[in-house]
């Protein structure tokens, strides 16, 4: 998962961003593998923090990128009025929430 993230200098890494959004591990990579590292993304998310960047692999509600919560847990009363929670930061500046 790690390597998914911070794996610049790795071909598999690269190829994997060609084919998913990371920030929800949403894209056409199908079986158990892939299963399994979406389920482990929540847990992942909750003990790293994140670098912005362009936003394209940062989770606007669930990554820790703005101080030391996630935006969903900090502010629960807008996340629950939120059509999509799963879009990154480079979508929601792009679309909105």
């Amino acid at each position: 998962m790690h390597r998914m993230h911070v794996g610049e200098q790795s071909s598999w890494a690269a190829w994997v961003r060609q084919h998913t959004c990371l920030a929800t591990l949403s894209g056409d990579l199908q079986g158990p593998h892939w299963e399994s590292l979406r389920s482990l993304l929540p847990l992942y998310q909750a003990i790293t923090t994140v670098t912005v960047g362009d936003g394209q692999a940062t989770s606007f509600w669930q990554d820790v990128w703005l101080n030391d919560e996630c935006l969903s847990d900090r502010f629960p009363a807008l996340h629950s009025h939120c059509k999509r929670g799963d879009k990154s930061v480079a979508a929601t500046l792009s679309d909105g929430l």
